[in-house]
This record gives structure tokens, sequence and C-alpha cells, in this order.
């Protein structure tokens, strides 16, 4: 991201993204296994993991609180904050009475949200292990759209319309393309800058960034920009939390050649992970 566009990001975007109530009990019920002295880092990390926004709290109060090297291992940054402080963050953020309202822009509830968001962090997960050679697919799956968060407060509330604007564009226009003419930036690039804020590895930052055109990311980190695209666009297929601008993304065809892959790979390899979904969405998914 170039800076003339990096500096057109509001910095109130940062703040918006995490200031919301978790999106499932997980982060409650992690609360409980730390009030244990006895407590271990890798139970808490699996119930973490299932909360994207808590991910993120934890991910990047760790990794700013330290000058060691940025990590993407939920379990080893519990273990980083101690119990102490892993659980003051998890009581504050069970606490905070704002939940993360709709996104209107991209045709999305908050429970269309995290399905959309745990969806790809699985499927990305479960390509890496197919194509090998690739670490932290799960964690740079499971935050690829955070920046819709506060993207989208955004463009409630200067375009209201864009929702409807996308749909009724030409077929060929992308919600990044959209994003891009009316603020000069995407919902990608804003995630991107957000994990960077947080200290995450640079890896995770630029699968979101490039997650939409993975052709273009920087070479060491291309591979893991095209898990998170094709899980991403698999996701969208099958209709795993999509919602509005699901339906307007393009295959980049180099992004899946980055993993020796064609279009007719994908669905043998995926497929089976799509029950590991609905799985965890019927034990975990509320009603609001």
């Amino acid at each position: 991201m170039s800076t003339e566009r990096r500096e057109r990001l509001p910095k109130t975007l940062y703040q918006e993204a995490l200031a919301v109530r978790p999106l499932t009990t997980a982060a409650t019920e992690a609360l409980v296994l730390l009030q244990n002295d006895a407590w271990n880092a890798e139970e808490v990390a699996a119930l973490v993991r299932l909360d994207p926004l808590t991910t993120a709290e934890v991910l990047c109060l760790s990794n700013t609180s330290t000058t060691e090297e940025p990590i993407a291992e939920v379990a080893e940054c519990l273990s980083r904050l101690g119990q102490a402080a892993s659980q003051s963050l998890l009581e504050a953020a069970s606490n905070r009475q704002e939940e993360l309202p709709n996104q209107d822009a991209y045709g999305l509830l908050p429970n269309t949200f995290w399905v959309h968001s745990l969806s790809v962090g699985v499927l990305a997960e479960g390509l890496a292990a197919k194509v090998g050679g690739v670490e932290d697919a799960f964690v740079a799956g499971l935050l690829h759209d955070i920046g819709r968060i506060p993207m989208s407060r955004q463009l409630d509330r200067q375009y209201p319309e864009f929702a409807d604007q996308l749909l009724a564009s030409p077929p060929q226009v992308t919600s990044i393309e959209l994003e891009t003419k009316l603020l000069g930036y995407h919902h990608a690039e804003v995630g991107a800058e957000l994990l960077r804020s947080g200290r995450l590895p640079e890896a995770i930052a630029v699968a979101c960034e490039f997650q939409h055109l993975p052709s273009q990311a920087p070479e060491p980190h291309r591979r893991l920009a095209a898990i998170v695209h094709t899980a991403d666009l698999y996701a969208a297929s099958v209709g795993l939390g999509a919602g509005t601008v699901g339906l307007r993304q393009r295959i980049d065809p180099e992004g899946l050649e980055a993993l020796g892959l064609g279009p007719m790979d994908v669905e043998p390899m995926l497929a089976a992970h799509v029950e590991e979904v609905a799985a965890l969405t019927r034990i975990w998914l509320t009603d609001d």
C-alpha cells in the first residue's frame, strides 16, 4: 500500500474495529478457564480462535507488549500475556455494551460476518495442509475481513447507497474497485493496516491486503495470500456468510498457479471441510 493511500485512512477506523463485544460466547467460556490457576493456554486458545475479534485483540496486545518477534499463535500469545493480563482482556471484551452492528454496505449481519470469517479460517487451514509449506493460514483466514468492520461504518455514514450502487454496477465491478473509487482505498487495505498497527506478522497483513489479488502480493507471502483468496472464494460460492459482496469477486488464476492448482482442483480439496464449519456454527451460533 502506497504512503499516499495509507495517509488517506482515517485513524479512527482502527479504534472502531475492535471496540465491540465478542461475536460468540466462546470468549466468556475462555474466561472461565482462565479463572483456574491451572489454566492451559492451548485450551483457552481453542476457544479464543473461534472469534475473530477476540483473536485479533489477543494477538495485537501480545505483540505490541513486547519487542520479540511478532507471532500469530494464539496459545503462545496468551502465554506471553500471562493469566492476569489475558483474563483482564477477556473480561473487558465481554463487558462491552456495544455489539457489532449490521454491515449494510456489505449485506452482512453480525452472525453472517462471523460464519464467513470462521469458514475462511477453517478452509484456509485445510488448504494449507494439503499444499504444504505455509504457516498461520487459519489466523490469516479468520482475520482476512477484519477491515470490513470499520470500513462498513464509514460507507454507511458517507455512502449509504453503496450496496445498491454495487449491485447496479456491471458484473465485472468488484467491491474493492467501487470502494477505491469512492474513498481512495478498500477494506482489505484497511484490515492490513489494522493488523500492522497491532504488530502481527507481516505475512498475515499481506494476506489480508492482497486477498483479492494474491498474484500482486510480495513473493515471500504470495502463497498465503493465494490460500486466503481461494478459501474466501470457495466459502462465498457455497454460501458461507458471503453477504452481497461475496458474489462480486473475481478469481485470480495466477494466485491458484502459485499453489500449483487449477480451478477444478479446489472443490475436491475443500468440500470435506464444509461440514467442519457447519459443526462449529451449530455449536456456537446464537440467535439475535
